[in-house]
C-alpha cells in the first residue's frame, strides 16, 4: 500500500488532490486498498481518462516486496463533476460504483458513471437479493419447443427455455439472471428446481430426447451445467 500511495503521488499532478475531504494536495487512503483522487481544473472530461491510463500503467509494473516482485492491478471507477451533486459522499458514491463495474468486467480498467449503470447495478442488486425467493416460491418457469425441419416435417430438436416469472419485474430472461446465479452459488439449486425437478412432468406432456435418442435438446449455460442436467434428467443437450 505504502508504494502504491507513492506511485498515485508520482503520476498525479500538484493540482490533483488525492484525498478524502484536505485542503492539502496530498495522497491518501479511504479504507483497505481504495484511494480517491480529486481531479482540479480538468480542461475536458477525457483528462480523466488520460489520468486514469496513467495510473493503470504505473500501477501495472511489478513491486518489489522483501525482495521478491509482485504485481497487481487496479480498478478505477470515474465520475465527472455535476452541479446537481450537493454532498461529496454522493460523488464517492458513485465513483464506487463505476469502480465495481469495473471489476466486474475484468479489472485493471477504468469505467466513467452514467445515470443509466445506477439502474443497472440497482437492478442486479435486486435480483440478486431475490433469486433465493425466486426458487424457494417456486418462481422459475421451464417451458419446451419442438424444432421442426420444414423439409421433411420431422423434429429436429428440442429447444428449453427457462424464465424467471419476477413478482415485481415480470418476465426475468435466463441470459440476465443465470450469470447472477453462477456468481452467487446458486446456480445448482436452479438447475434443480429450474430444469430438472420439472422435467418429469414435461415427460408425462411430450416425449424429450434420451440419451441414444436422434434429437437432442438445447439448454443454455455452461457446458459443465449442461452435462449436469444430461446426467440428472436422461435427457441428451446438444454442445
Amino acid at each position: 500500500l505504502r508504494q502504491i500511495a507513492v506511485r498515485l503521488r508520482e503520476n498525479t499532478r500538484a493540482l490533483d488532490c488525492a484525498s478524502r475531504a484536505s485542503a492539502g494536495h496530498v495522497s491518501a487512503r479511504l479504507g483497505g486498498d481504495e484511494f480517491v483522487v480529486l481531479l482540479e481544473e480538468m480542461a475536458a472530461a477525457g483528462d480523466a481518462q488520460i489520468v486514469a491510463e496513467r495510473l493503470l500503467t504505473a500501477f501495472s509494473k511489478p513491486y518489489n516486496l522483501c525482495g521478491q516482485r509482485a504485481y497487481s492491478t487496479a480498478s478505477i471507477g470515474i465520475v465527472l463533476g455535476d452541479p446537481l451533486y450537493q454532498r461529496a459522499e454522493d460523488v464517492l458514491r458513485d465513483a464506487d460504483t463505476a469502480m465495481y463495474e469495473a471489476k466486474r468486467h475484468g479489472k485493471a480498467r477504468y469505467v466513467i458513471f452514467d445515470e443509466p449503470m445506477r439502474h443497472r447495478v440497482k437492478r442486479r442488486q435486486e435480483l440478486e437479493r431475490d433469486l433465493h425467493h425466486a426458487i424457494e416460491n417456486s418462481e422459475l418457469r421451464l417451458a419446451c419447443e419442438p424444432v421442426v425441419d420444414l423439409e421433411s416435417g420431422r423434429m429436429h430438436s428440442i429447444e428449453f427455455q427457462l424464465w424467471w416469472q419476477h413478482a415485481m419485474m415480470g418476465r426475468v430472461e435466463a441470459t440476465e439472471f443465470i450469470p447472477i446465479a453462477e456468481a452467487t452459488g446458486l446456480i445448482q439449486p436452479i438447475q434443480f428446481r429450474g430444469i430438472i425437478a420439472p422435467v418429469p412432468a414435461l415427460r408425462r406432456q411430450q416425449p424429450l430426447p434420451t440419451a441414444s435418442g436422434s434429437a437432442p435438446a438445447r439448454l443454455a449455460g455452461s457446458v459443465q451445467g449442461r452435462r449436469g442436467v444430461a446426467a440428472a434428467t436422461g435427457i441428451s443437450l446438444r454442445e
